[in-house]
């Protein structure tokens, strides 16, 4: 009985997130408002002092390289803080809707802004797989390059071959990562939940997890296209009318709006999933 349980019926699941997704939309996201201001406020920053820079290049032959080399130096680490800072922000979110959508915990006003021990787990594992999958990515690349130019075969067929593996790395990779995603409502939620757990508890839901990989990748895609057009109407729209700071905010509240629904749009199907998988309970 308990196997047929874990067998997630993907209509199911697909109505589910649904409507886990709807109730963050009109019952979280107005008292998540102070973390989406931080949010902004954080992107602007970084936009501005990235296109200002922190420090004066010159034309100083003498400094002018050394300046250049440092200014870098300084971008590369407001990125890096940035990013971890938004990850930060962006948990806390997360774990405030999952402790919404799993146990009807509702916080208001800068109590959702809490950094407790549950959002902190959540910010590790976020930060664990952007990590894991830059490295991975960045194998995969590096050996599919080396293998396109050693492999003694014609053109096109290297062609293929590598493209079929990194392919096959790639599902591979996120078939796995979207198995242990569960382990986020469990952390969430301030559990002990092993990623040998995570694993055991998701088997046997391959079309689950490739609904959700479709769903992510569709939203990924939309999100880009749609975002491309509306910086794109906004550029020309604001050409040589605005100030570049002004122009540098609204870019910063278009990127970071659209983030938080991606963010929220993750939740509520992983939510789902860790319920039905996990919890084992019905949908």
């Amino acid at each position: 009985e308990e196997e047929i349980i874990r067998k997630i019926p993907v209509f199911s699941l697909f109505v589910y997130s649904i409507k886990n997704f709807w109730f963050i939309l009109t019952k979280r996201l107005i008292f998540n408002l102070p973390l989406v201001i931080a949010i902004v406020l954080l992107e602007f920053a970084v936009k501005y002092f990235l296109f200002h820079g922190f420090i004066v290049i010159g034309d100083n032959p003498k400094t002018i390289d050394h300046n250049l080399q440092l200014s870098m130096l300084l971008n590369k680490i407001t990125s890096v803080t940035a990013f971890l800072l938004r990850t930060l922000l962006i948990s806390s979110a997360i774990a405030n809707w999952c402790q919404f959508l799993l146990r009807d915990v509702e916080l208001k006003g800068f109590a959702n802004m809490k950094f407790d021990k549950p959002v902190w787990k959540v910010f590790g594992l976020l930060v664990l797989y952007v990590l894991s999958g830059i490295l991975l990515v960045t194998i995969v690349l590096t050996t599919g390059v080396a293998a396109h130019r050693n492999l003694p075969f014609p053109w096109l067929i290297n062609q293929i071959i590598t493209a079929f593996f990194e392919t096959a790395i790639g599902l591979t990779v996120l078939v796995v990562g979207c198995r242990l995603l569960v382990k986020i409502p469990a952390s969430a939620l301030g559990k002990n939940y092993s990623f040998e757990q995570a694993w055991k508890d998701t088997a046997g839901n391959l079309f689950s997890i490739a609904l959700i990989l479709v769903v992510l990748v569709s939203f990924v895609i939309f999100n880009e296209r749609i975002l491309g057009e509306i910086d794109g109407s906004a550029s020309y729209f604001f050409n040589g009318l605005t100030p570049t700071d002004i122009k540098l905010f609204y870019f910063s509240v278009s990127r970071s709006l659209f983030g938080i629904l991606g963010a929220a749009w993750l939740t509520a199907f992983v939510v789902g999933f860790y319920r039905f998988a996990s919890e084992k309970k019905y949908l």
